[in-house]
């Protein structure tokens, strides 16, 4: 390292670290913005030293860069990441940054096997985001989970029109003594109209490898000022039925149920005399 009393300069750092090799050059600018940057590249990083479930050997460049006044920046370029991690090919690249209470994320890619996720946008005040999950085979990702995923949508909230569309499915979803057999979920939200209309449902529920609920479903439509809900649930013990509307007012939700019927198992049917309000 060398420099003077504006800039100091790193020509070259070698550092090992989980049983690899960490390289990085990079300055810092002693003016009024204390600014930094840095190159940094990796070879045969094992995450296993740190997170024995997690094996692997990662190569990766990126370039590092910030400041802290008169506030704080920083940003993050992953050129690349390459390697295999739980005996799986790993990839990933992206960028992302920090000022002012906003992050920034663009083109960040990453995949691990068959399993991929893409997204870009930015988070704060004003959020813009996207996203595009597809994961076939979750074993390859976390230990003790397994089972299918997939989830691709956008959300933004910007003042007061917020506007949400997403899917997810999910199939066989399985970790350590919880799974669920089905899962679909679906939101649309119009900023326009600020209307939309959202859906649930989960089949084979379990707990400790026992059946807890045979299906949970529930959908809503309208908007948060007014709108109708419906709830079903069917278990071993038996099935229920609540459906009604509801709206937001000062920031209390306030709900009119029309429909609530139960069915416990060996005990008859029970039904609400007249509008139920909680």
């Amino acid at each position: 390292a060398h420099g003077n009393s504006q800039r100091t300069l790193v020509d070259r750092l070698t550092v090992k670290a989980l049983g690899g090799t960490l390289y990085a050059r990079g300055s810092y600018e002693h003016g009024d913005k204390h600014a930094w940057q840095a190159s940094v590249s990796a070879s045969k990083l094992d995450p296993a030293i740190l997170l024995p479930e997690f094996p692997g050997k990662l190569d990766l460049k990126a370039h590092l860069a910030g400041q802290q006044l008169p506030f704080t920046r920083f940003s993050l370029q992953l050129q690349s990441l390459h390697g295999t991690l739980r005996s799986a090919p790993v990839t990933a690249s992206g960028e992302a940054s920090y000022a002012q209470g906003k992050w920034q994320f663009k083109k960040v890619k990453a995949r691990i096997a068959e399993n991929q996720i893409e997204f870009n946008g930015h988070l704060g005040r004003r959020t813009r985001f996207a996203w595009n999950v597809q994961a076939p085979d979750l074993a390859r990702i976390w230990p003790q989970l397994s089972g299918q995923l997939d989830s691709h949508g956008s959300i933004a909230l910007v003042g007061n029109n917020p506007s949400t569309q997403f899917a997810l499915q999910a199939r066989d979803l399985q970790f350590r003594d919880y799974g669920i057999g089905k899962l679909d979920a679906r939101v649309d939200m119009d900023d326009a109209t600020r209307t939309g209309k959202a859906s649930f449902e989960a089949t084979e529920i379990t707990f400790a490898r026992q059946l807890a609920f045979a299906q949970v479903s529930a959908e809503a439509d309208g908007s948060l000022l007014a709108h109708t809900l419906q709830l079903k649930v069917k278990s071993p013990y038996g099935e229920a039925t609540i459906a009604g509307n509801g709206e937001l007012a000062k920031d209390v939700w306030q709900g009119k149920l029309q429909t609530v019927l139960l069915h416990p198992v060996g005990a008859g049917t029970w039904q609400a005399d007249g509008i139920w309000q909680p």
